[in-house]
């Protein structure tokens, strides 16, 4: 069962697995539905978050969702600005 917990851990998992349906069924279904709260109770760095899972989210996610979203710097995490980066980039 996909959960907002384990939302990003299913996304990096079927996507290096090479399971396209599945990763993307629970990018659009959850993560895109409930995007700022599954980000906003991430506890993890999202740093890590590979080139094209990150190109993926910022083409789906909107500007006033990404407006939404808690300033993670004080975890050392640049997810924000690496989105909007992505964005402007494509």
């Amino acid at each position: 069962m996909v959960t907002s917990q384990n939302c990003l851990n299913l996304i990096v998992t079927s996507y290096f697995l090479e399971i396209e349906w599945l990763y993307t069924r629970i990018m659009r279904d959850y993560l895109i539905e409930d995007f700022t709260s599954i980000i906003n109770d991430c506890k993890i760095s999202l740093n890590n978050l590979n080139d094209v899972i990150m190109y993926h989210i910022s083409m789906l996610v909107s500007d006033t969702q990404l407006h939404a979203l808690k300033d993670r710097k004080s975890k050392g995490d640049k997810f924000i600005s690496n989105i909007y980066r992505t964005k402007i980039d494509h």
